[in-house]
């Protein structure tokens, strides 16, 4: 792909086919200023015609057969002439919303995560077209058994393309690629919605059986403190929400302590929004009721934990020296790291100790082994560097761990305390001239990419010297 939009041509065309419009441009480009105004012409295009915001991307990154900013492009793209074509607020929000209201079950939070069982995506495809025989939502617990089945189901019922593969699905999740595949639901759903006319005259008389009550609010994942929701939709014989406001729904909650006031949101499509404030620990009980009968399984037993208490990890530290013959950096011994992170601790992290039958002293500030027993021809002590690994990166071997450099570890514990290694974030840098990242893996685990790197799994990486943590004192 990297050279394929290099003379602008087929870029040209790909915008003409999205837009139905005719851009003059060189059909047959030879030399390079033939190519360079193609894709100015295509720049224009998009950024003026358009209105796509093209950030840090022009032509010459395509020119230059930039792979990673060339996949930038084609994204752009797809958010504009797909993702957002339906979206009013232009973008993610307003398809994960789509997502929520015809799955709310799922509670479903991202495009990454929440897709791997495979589950979503048959409770997806059956709330847009019922599966009759009732086998799509026979889940085996296998994510990719599950996954396929729902894939396959959409492929061949709804005709919507597969446009990815399940084990990226299950084992790979990437959040563009996902909204772009569940956009072809949505588009689904908006093809076949019965217009006004076609509708038959609204039912409005609940089922209870069909009526739902869900959410964090009736289970027992909650602290006292801090408060909770849960949502009510009352639905018909058809299984068709309807307007609450219809009828009586009552709402009660009785705390150990006392009888809570919830806060209720009246939504008149159906569904009612419900949030209240635990302020004590122990059981409560959560009663819901539709013209004063019990709906779903009400009355519920929450039972509210107190939170426990706050307890900050920091990463296990280690000191590493500089081994200049060899080129590499060598992990002190357990014995000796100690004594040099507890004085590193106790000096507030500088200061000098002597270790190592004090014929080493390790200057912790300026990050400097010295040789109490030797000398260079200047009568100075021998040197060598030290540094404080507290993020590691896992070698050829698969054996043995080395630390990032200072600077690339407080990024690293910097993003991991603000929740930007979370889901498809990352953290990147460039080293060698190649971009390099770290990110979080679907089982919490990190991993570290490279640009053209020939390991698709990734290096392991440890928060934590072999992944140790502390508790901070």
């Amino acid at each position: 792909m990297e050279n394929d939009f290099q003379d602008g041509t087929k870029l040209i065309q790909l915008l003409e086919i999205l837009t139905s419009k005719t851009i003059k441009h060189n059909r047959s480009p030879r030399m390079k200023v033939q190519k360079y105004e193609n894709l100015t012409l295509a720049f224009k295009f998009m950024t003026e015609g358009c209105k796509i915001t093209l950030v840090n991307l022009g032509p010459e990154d395509v020119y230059d057969s930039n792979l990673r900013l060339i996949l930038g492009l084609i994204w752009a793209l797809i958010l504009h002439f797909k993702v957002k074509a339906n979206a009013d607020d232009g973008g993610n929000k307003d398809l994960l919303e789509w997502v929520r209201s015809k799955i709310p079950t799922y509670n479903i939070k991202n495009f990454t995560t929440d897709w791997q069982s495979g589950k979503a995506i048959c409770a997806l495809a059956d709330a847009l077209l019922k599966d009759g025989s009732g086998g799509l939502l026979n889940f085996s617990n296998n994510p990719i058994s599950d996954c396929t089945r729902g894939v396959q189901y959409a492929e061949d019922s709804m005709l919507i393309p597969r446009v990815m593969d399940i084990d990226d699905i299950v084992n790979y999740p990437d959040q563009h690629s996902m909204m772009t595949y569940l956009t072809y639901f949505r588009e689904y759903d908006m093809a076949h919605a019965k217009k006004p006319e076609e509708k038959k005259k609204e039912d409005l008389n609940p089922d209870l059986n069909n009526c739902l009550v869900y959410g964090p609010g009736i289970e027992n994942d909650n602290l006292s403190g801090k408060s909770t929701y849960f949502s009510i939709e009352v639905r018909n014989a058809e299984n068709l929400k309807i307007p609450s406001s219809h009828h009586d729904i009552k709402v009660r909650i009785i705390g150990p302590n006392d009888i809570l006031n919830p806060r209720a949101i009246n939504n008149e499509d159906g569904t009612s929004f419900i949030e209240y404030l635990p302020s004590d620990s122990g059981y409560y009980t959560v009663e819901v009721k539709l013209n004063n009968q019990h709906l779903s399984e009400s009355p519920f037993t929450v039972n509210i934990q107190a939170p426990p208490p706050e307890i900050v990890y920091d990463p296990e530290a280690h000191w590493f020296v500089f081994d200049e013959e060899h080129k590499k950096l060598v992990a002190y011994d357990t014995p000796t790291n100690d004594a040099i992170e507890s004085t590193f601790q106790a000096q507030n992290y500088g200061g000098c100790v002597e270790v190592i039958n004090k014929t080493f002293k390790i200057d912790m500030s300026k990050r400097l082994e010295l040789n109490l027993t030797k000398k260079n021809i200047f009568g100075q002590f021998a040197t060598r560097n030290v540094t404080r690994g507290t993020w590691f990166w896992q070698t050829d071997d698969n054996k043995n761990w080395a630390p990032y450099d200072e600077d690339t570890a407080s990024k690293l514990e910097k993003a991991f305390n603000e929740g930007r290694l979370e889901g498809n974030q990352r953290v990147e840098w460039i080293e060698r001239k190649k971009v390099r990242w770290v990110k979080m893996e679907a089982d919490g685990s990190f991993r570290q990419y490279r640009q053209d790197g020939d390991r698709k799994e990734g290096r392991k990486v440890t928060r934590g010297y072999l992944g140790n943590l502390v508790a901070r004192k």
